[in-house]
């Protein structure tokens, strides 16, 4: 059987969706789940995750210091099991183009269940406290939904 791959966008692949792609695997591993995760950026321009990133997941023994921003492709999309936005405008980017992945591609929040503050911002130009409150929201939104993904995943 083969693994199923669940991938995050936002913007860059330098905050959010590395933050979720980092935290998911650690969660995974702790779960002996047999999951791909992996995350990428609708403008990735190859950077290094911002400081602020490599500090926070630093934190939570999730080491993210030799990745570099990757930009999301056709190929990536339809090799996902699963895409989790962190906006809106990233889930309508998406589906703008690729229609028939309606049924594989929601909001990270949407997705938890989640019924009002559904987009993640970007911390990205902002303070540690800023990334700290997007990070909470992000692990938040993936313990809500940790059960859901695996059972979406057929990962169990």
């Amino acid at each position: 059987m083969p693994v199923k791959t669940i991938l995050f966008v936002c913007y860059g692949n330098i905050a959010r969706s590395l933050m979720a792609e980092g935290y998911l695997k650690k969660m995974a591993s702790e779960h002996n789940l047999k999951i791909q995760v992996s995350s990428a950026g609708l403008n990735a321009q190859g950077l290094p995750p911002t400081r602020e990133t490599l500090e926070i997941m630093k934190k939570e023994q999730i080491d993210l210091s030799n990745r570099t921003a990757r930009q999301l492709t056709r190929e990536l999309l339809e090799q996902a099991d699963l895409v989790l936005t962190m906006e809106e405008i990233h889930k309508k980017a998406i589906l703008f183009y690729y229609p028939q992945l309606k049924n594989k591609v929601f909001r990270l929040k949407e997705f938890a269940g989640e019924i009002r503050d559904l987009d993640i911002q970007d911390p990205y130009g902002k303070n540690i406290k800023v990334y700290e409150a997007r990070y909470e929201e992000i692990k938040s939104s993936i313990l809500k939904s940790f059960d859901k993904i695996v059972k979406f995943l057929g990962a169990d």
